[in-house]
This record gives C-alpha cells, sequence and structure tokens, in this order.
C-alpha cells in the first residue's frame, strides 16, 4: 500500500501567519484568524490525498504536543483512515531511547524526515525548513 507524509508544521505563534487578511488558508495561522485552516480543513485536504494515491497509508509527522493544538493529533487519528502521528517520545521507547526529552525529540525529527523522504507521496508546510530538508 502506498504512504503518503504530511509534515503539520503548526507554530507558538502567529508571526508566520502571511497577510493576515482573506486569502488561502494556512496551517501557521491561528484560530480566530481568517486564513486560519482547521483541522476539519486539513483533514478533507488529507483524506484526498489519500484517494488520489490509492486509498494509501498516512504518517503524520511533527503533530503538536502543546498549545492550542495539542489535540489536532489525535483529532485527525480520528478523522482520517489509517494516520499514525506517533509523538516523539513513543518513537524513541520504540527505538529503545530514554535520553532524554531534547534527545528524543532530535532523534525522532530525523526519523520522521527519513520516513517523509522515502514515503511515496509527501505534503509539507511551505514556510518549514523541516518540510525544505525532506524535499532536497
Amino acid at each position: 500500500r502506498p504512504l503518503l507524509c504530511v509534515h503539520l508544521r503548526r507554530v507558538e505563534d502567529s508571526q508566520r501567519c502571511r497577510a493576515p487578511g482573506p486569502g488561502p488558508p494556512q496551517v501557521s495561522c491561528h484560530p480566530g484568524s481568517p486564513r486560519f485552516a482547521s483541522t476539519a480543513r486539513l483533514a478533507a485536504a488529507i483524506s484526498q490525498l489519500r484517494a488520489l494515491l490509492g486509498d494509501a497509508d498516512v504518517y503524520l509527522a511533527r503533530a503538536a504536543v502543546g498549545g492550542p493544538f495539542s489535540r489536532e493529533g489525535d483529532d485527525l487519528r480520528r478523522l482520517v483512515p489509517r494516520l499514525r502521528a506517533p509523538s516523539p517520545r513513543e518513537i524513541a521507547a520504540a527505538l529503545g531511547g530514554g535520553h532524554g526529552w531534547a534527545a528524543e525529540n532530535y532523534a525522532a525529527s530525523l526519523i520522521e524526515q527519513e520516513v517523509c523522504f522515502r514515503a511515496d507521496a509527501f505534503a509539507g508546510t511551505i514556510d518549514s525548513t523541516w518540510s525544505q530538508l525532506v524535499l532536497l
């Protein structure tokens, strides 16, 4: 079965929300912004990509663990069939980690970038250096 990897880079503040007026939605805009991309809208877009790829499995990289989007990974798992969104700690535990949060987070990020690089399709966040590294 094909694999779609999605990198969803929500930010801690709205400084990256470009042109706050009307326009296309952006994942870096917070709730209340006219350009906010809701979880439901993201789930619909991911589901459309899954269908285009022939009912692909989905890996969600970098689901937010805090702030206003802390439950978004759970919400997307509920809304998108066969979506996996493990936390950095879950990834480290699966690899026998336990070397502290900073080390686990860094290692998880590297592993997720590799998964996304090798996936059949990748949907990144346009202004994220993480996504740009996967595309190199």
